[in-house]
């Protein structure tokens, strides 16, 4: 499970894949080293997220491993644009330290994936999504406790 904090400005989103990354998401101009989240997923899959270690933002997300194919239901609820969630960077204790083995976190969750014409889906949770973040042709959904459930992305 991962746990988002609340949401951050975003100025825009872009996103690509290669022969070689699935997917590769960015949110932020961000000159600062980010903090990384290694996501394993129970089925497969291995995703590493980007975030700021200043205020938790989500900065960068890339697919380095597929997990299974898996459909699931578009999220309802009110839609948020112009923001991204936040992440608590508690998770990384010794985040103010250069070393790039101090700045990584890792977490498991429920892997999926699920591409259709010109978008691509990745799944973090079976939980319903109740409400959208949205920046630019990306959006992130979340469960109504704030776990973070699919991110969206139009490629």
């Amino acid at each position: 499970m991962i746990q988002t904090t609340g949401t951050a400005p975003c100025q825009g989103s872009a996103a690509g894949s290669d022969p070689y990354i699935p997917l590769r998401i960015s949110w932020h101009d961000n000159d600062r080293q980010p903090l990384y989240l290694m996501v394993t997923g129970t089925n497969g899959g291995y995703v590493e997220i980007k975030v700021d270690p200043e205020t938790g933002a989500l900065v960068g997300l890339t697919v380095i491993d597929l997990p299974v194919d898996r459909a699931t239901p578009e999220a309802s609820g009110e839609i948020e644009e112009a923001v991204v969630p936040t992440l608590d960077v508690t998770l990384w204790p010794h985040r103010d330290q250069l070393a790039t083995d101090r700045r990584i976190a890792r977490a498991e969750c429920d892997l999926g994936y699920h591409l259709s014409p010109g978008r691509f889906t990745l799944v973090f949770s079976a939980e319903p999504s109740s409400r959208r973040t949205r920046c630019g042709g990306t959006s992130v959904d979340l469960s109504a406790d704030g776990e973070l459930t699919r991110v969206v992305s139009h490629i």
